[in-house]
């Protein structure tokens, strides 16, 4: 009898590896996540140039180097022909503050023509940067920038969920900066005006999705000060309701220990209330989600203190606050505090970005009160 086997597959047979391979194919996708990765090879990148310059800078200070630029001046990595960038769309600045940029000729120069302003080439040995660095996206979102005075900061803003805030290799909080939503590195890391220790004040319009403070409510002012005591600090005459306008994306497996440091200095007879938190944004960016899923910066998460009084007096004293944050509800997030970080307060389920958010000298609309400083870390 002959042999019926056949050597070759079935059209049955190749219909189902054919299946096969597009399920292998769309889980590869799914666990490797090819955008991720391209964020974090970039955000790698961005680490280590910025190590990099700040090394250059200080090599520049050992052998003598003193002329660092102008204060009050944001350069820029970006290429313009406006000497104030004025070609991008760029965050706002406090009063008395301003953008520097170089021409595409001169940007990368370490001669002291280039983006930072510090002539590389006049150290002894030579530079140690041949060009310098600038971010590999360089547009108005993603750009290197340097602030100095007496001292320096480099920063730049980190896009992957790996580096970013929260991150398991989070770079903007272990970087010992006050600003968790970029990677700094310097000798003064509160040097720069987007500051959540109040270095300055930048406002931002509502939800430009820029860093900046957009100011929600209340008929207070604002003024960043400066003492011997207290550094950098924020008084708000009045009753003031600010919100940070930049999305932090939130990662609820991870728990966020959130500080808020504030005292009250005058009362007028009547307490007044503070409340710290964050607010939060729909997958979408710009859509907000309270704590009980309303587009609305009211009723949002008062993770960190809720209706809180201080004493006021003569010589007033600051005040911590600590709250927790982890998790979705189901679907309600929490509205009050929660300073127990073993019963973390959770955000709304659809909530996928967040911004932090204060509120100062509610409750009869005087007062005056001091913000030292909103910092969020992982635990």
């Amino acid at each position: 009898m002959g042999n019926n086997s056949k050597n070759g597959f079935t059209l049955l047979e190749l219909l189902i590896v054919i299946g096969i391979l597009a399920i292998l194919s769309t889980t590869v996708i799914l666990v490797i996540n090819p955008l991720e990765l391209l964020d974090q090879t970039r955000d790698s990148k961005r680490i280590t140039e910025l190590k990099n310059i700040n090394s250059a800078l200080n090599l520049y200070l050992l052998d003598g180097g003193s002329s660092f630029g102008a204060t009050s001046t944001v350069y820029a990595s970006l290429p313009d022909n406006s000497a104030n960038c004025s070609s991008y769309v760029l965050p706002n600045l406090p009063s008395g503050w301003s953008y520097s940029c170089k021409n595409q000729q001169n940007y990368k120069k370490v001669d002291g023509n280039g983006w930072i302003p510090i002539d590389l080439s006049s150290i002894f040995s030579g530079s140690p940067l041949s060009i310098l660095p600038t971010d590999p996206v360089n547009d108005q979102n993603y750009y290197y920038t340097f602030v100095t005075g007496n001292s320096w900061e480099l920063t730049a803003r980190l896009k992957s969920a790996l580096y970013g805030f929260g991150g398991g290799m989070d770079h903007v909080v272990s970087d010992g900066g006050d600003d968790f939503t970029r990677y700094e590195q310097g000798t003064n890391l509160q040097s720069n005006p987007h500051s959540f220790e109040f270095a300055a004040f930048t406002t931002s319009t509502d939800n430009s999705q820029k860093p900046g403070w957009y100011h929600f409510f209340g008929a207070g002012t604002v003024s960043a000060l400066v003492d011997v005591g207290d550094s950098n600090f924020l008084r708000a005459d009045g009753f003031v309701w600010y919100i940070w306008q930049e999305n932090i994306p939130y990662d609820p497996n991870v728990l966020y220990e959130t500080k808020c440091r504030v005292k009250q200095v005058v009362d007028n007879l009547t307490p007044k209330e503070i409340y710290c938190g964050w607010v939060g944004v729909a997958a979408d960016g710009t859509t907000l989600v309270n704590s009980s899923g309303a587009n609305a910066y009211t009723g949002q998460h008062h993770h960190v203190a809720f209706a809180q009084t201080l004493a006021a007096g003569p010589l007033p004293v600051y005040t911590t606050f600590i709250g927790y944050t982890k998790g979705h509800g189901s679907p309600n997030g929490t509205l009050i505090a929660c300073p127990d970080p073993n019963s973390p307060c959770s955000m709304h389920a659809n909530v996928k970005f967040i911004r932090p958010f204060f509120i100062l000298n509610f409750n009869g609309g005087t007062g005056i009160a001091d913000i030292d400083f909103i910092t969020s870390q992982r635990r």
